[in-house]
């Protein structure tokens, strides 16, 4: 099947990810003139990525001088490393529990610790600050319950804090599939027993010995 070529737009965070699917379907073609690798580079390129090869003429000599020119610009480990602890440090604070602000937030956590991972950093040494940063992006209701689930004090892992974002999402997943069952049936109820009431209590203002709109006492 066809295979749509990936896109780079000069975000460091990208790159390992765009050269790696660049090598697997173009770079390392066995057959494709390079003149035609470079098209297909350039085509892939956006914004500040494209610009680095603006002036560079699409020819077979020029290819091997693309790749290295984009090479020395993003091939640069400690400002890969930086945007992904950027990315984890600006995830947004949750304003209320959700299911979907929770599976968000562990995602976007899940992505960029992964892509350090793979960069050869031990990230399983850093796990009590990741436990803090992202415990401090909770809701109040959601913090409050992952204080509460602490109940032997000790230091938990990102694993623990993984598992606890898992289940506290399943159950407002649950929770709210259950409430949008409910509205119709609670508004109707509540309206019948609003009028039993009201019509009750216009009987009850009635006198039976004079019809006048008092009660008997």
């Amino acid at each position: 099947p066809r295979i749509e070529l990936p896109s780079f737009d000069g975000q460091y965070k990208d790159w390992k990810t765009f050269f790696d699917m660049f090598k697997g379907t173009v770079h390392d073609h066995p057959t494709l003139p390079k003149v035609q690798k470079l098209y297909y580079l350039k085509g892939a390129l956006k914004g500040d990525a494209k610009r680095v090869l603006s002036h560079l003429p699409t020819t077979e000599a020029n290819y091997d001088v693309a790749i290295k020119l984009l090479q020395d610009r993003y091939d640069n480990e400690f400002l890969i490393t930086k945007a992904h602890l950027t990315n984890i440090m600006k995830i947004d604070s949750m304003k209320k529990e959700s299911s979907d602000s929770l599976r968000k937030l562990i995602g976007i956590f899940n992505e960029n610790e992964m892509a350090l991972s793979a960069l050869g950093i031990d990230t399983k040494a850093c796990d009590f600050i990741w436990v803090h940063i992202l415990s401090e992006k909770l809701d109040c209701e959601t913090a409050k319950e992952w204080q509460l689930a602490n109940v032997d004090g000790k230091m938990k892992t990102m694993d623990d804090l993984r598992q606890f974002l898992e289940r506290r999402a399943r159950a407002l997943e649950a929770s709210d599939t259950k409430r949008e069952t409910l509205p119709s049936k609670d508004v109707n109820n509540c309206k019948d027993k609003q009028e039993h009431f009201q019509s009750y209590q216009s009987h009850s203002m009635i006198c039976p010995f004079c019809q006048q709109s008092h009660r008997i006492y």
